[in-house]
């Protein structure tokens, strides 16, 4: 039997059971009550900003449960979130953005995930959180990449929030709305969603840019709490949660002429990359 559509106001044991497979992945902390309710919706909002569907492609990031939602809900990890993209550095890059993408590489390469899946925790996790509880760790492990590459964190703080994170870099003259930039591998992509009133909320999603399509519409990433482990994806500028980039490296890093070309999936799917 198909499961419903699910949206804020809806009530039932489809709910409670979406409410479960929210709580078991670590995107919800609420009770397991049958009602469809702002916390359920934020949820369900950074889950989707966070997985793929049954097609291969990102959510929608629309805090509604429909079918790829519900499909993403039930294959929240492993195999099935896997994309099959095997990383490339784009030739042209300047040292530091170079030395950034082989850091979060690395990680990939690793298969750094929660452990147990859903805990935001164990494995590679740990180190990233370290002295920390385990928590949401997208904007962790961009905050650490840094750190250990230019051996203190970025600004001289770590963050883990990223709408505090894109507040700071707008101070810095850092952050970038979409409309009126073209990323550059090493930056980092920023997504949040709006509440009812138009303004930005919620945890938001981040991750590296790693390689940008030749039409520039399109760019791969190197993404950690993504399916619950770091993974190299693809995104697109239009995605209506996409913000914008941060890009704090110097000068001398910004008129660059670098390779672009949007990574695709191996053809096999015995493939270990994700």
């Amino acid at each position: 039997m198909a499961l419903p559509v699910l949206k804020h106001g809806s009530r039932g044991d489809a709910v409670k059971l979406w409410q479960s497979l929210l709580r078991s992945q670590g995107s919800y902390s609420g009770r397991v009550d049958g009602y469809f309710g702002s916390q359920t919706t934020s949820g369900t909002r950074y889950f989707q900003m966070t997985h793929i569907g049954p097609d291969g492609e990102p959510l929608e990031v629309d805090g509604i449960v429909g079918k790829n939602t519900w499909w993403a809900g039930e294959n929240a990890s492993g195999e099935p979130q896997r994309n099959h993209i095997k990383p490339r550095t784009p030739k042209g890059l300047p040292e530091g953005r170079k030395k950034v993408l082989e850091v979060a590489k690395e990680e990939h390469r690793k298969g750094t995930k929660e452990i147990p899946d859903g805990s935001n925790w164990g494995d590679g996790v740990t180190k990233i959180l370290k002295g920390l509880h385990p928590a949401p760790w997208c904007c962790h492990f961009v905050w650490w990449v840094w750190k250990e590459v230019f051996g203190s964190y970025l600004w001289g703080k770590r963050h883990g929030h990223c709408m505090t994170a894109w507040r700071v870099a707008k101070s810095k003259g850092c952050a970038f709305p979409k409309k009126k930039y073209s990323p550059i591998p090493g930056d980092f992509f920023l997504m949040l969603y709006k509440n009812k009133h138009g303004n930005y909320t919620g945890s938001g999603h981040i991750g590296f840019v790693l390689s940008v399509s030749p039409d520039g519409n399109s760019f791969n990433t190197i993404e950690g709490n993504s399916g619950n482990r770091v993974k190299v994806g693809k995104r697109k500028l239009s995605q209506s949660t996409l913000v914008g980039f941060i890009n704090p490296y110097g000068d001398a890093d910004q008129d660059i002429k670098f390779d672009k070309v949007l990574l695709v999936a191996d053809d096999t799917a015995n493939s270990s990359t994700r």
